[in-house]
């Protein structure tokens, strides 16, 4: 005698095959889907990070762009023929005293100053071409640059001296020129 072919265990192997395969579906979605969130919250992460670093590198800049034609360490020290200080005069930069401290610059950060035309810096060290910079911050000012101390007599044989480039000439040392201060993160 034949022996009856139980249908309903039949059935039931195949849905729990079904089931199994549909059961691993889904965990690979799964997986894909968080794999995905992943990569998208290490991208947001670092697009963050690089926005902060920009900020700090744009308000260090500018700091040092405020204090280049500011700073009492730096600005040109008018002074009486007797050599006793007199005032100060902003956007007249003493080339001599120009340096890293100065300018309110972190050690970890590399800065350039650039007279208009000149390829050599007068302050700082060149910007680095191997390995180059990511960021950069560059302000450019007009400003009145000398080296050394500025008699009282030496500015007014500038401010009387002939018409269009008053400032100019070997005998007072002063010059009009426009700067730009280079800044990176080293």
């Amino acid at each position: 005698m034949r022996r009856p072919v139980n249908c309903f265990k039949v059935k039931n192997m195949k849905k729990a095959q079904l089931l199994s395969l549909d059961l691993l579906i889904a965990l690979v979605a799964i997986v894909f889907a968080l794999g995905l969130l992943v990569q998208l919250s290490e991208t947001r992460i670092y697009s963050q990070k690089e926005e902060t670093m920009q900020k700090e590198l744009e308000s260090i800049g500018n700091t040092a762009a405020v204090r280049l034609v500011g700073n009492p360490d730096i600005i040109c020290s008018l002074t009486s023929d007797s050599g006793t200080h007199i005032s100060y005069l902003e956007n007249c930069i003493d080339t001599a005293k120009i340096n890293q401290p100065n300018l309110g610059i972190p050690q970890n950060y590399g800065f350039a100053l650039f007279e208009k035309g000149n390829p050599n810096p007068i302050a700082g060290t060149a910007i680095p071409t191997a390995p180059a910079p990511k960021n950069v911050f560059a302000e450019k000012r007009i400003v009145v640059t000398h080296s050394g101390p500025l008699s009282k007599s030496d500015f007014e044989k500038c401010l009387a001296g002939p018409a269009g480039n008053p400032c100019l000439g070997a005998t007072n040392r002063l010059a009009q020129n426009e700067i730009t201060l280079y800044l990176w993160r080293q």
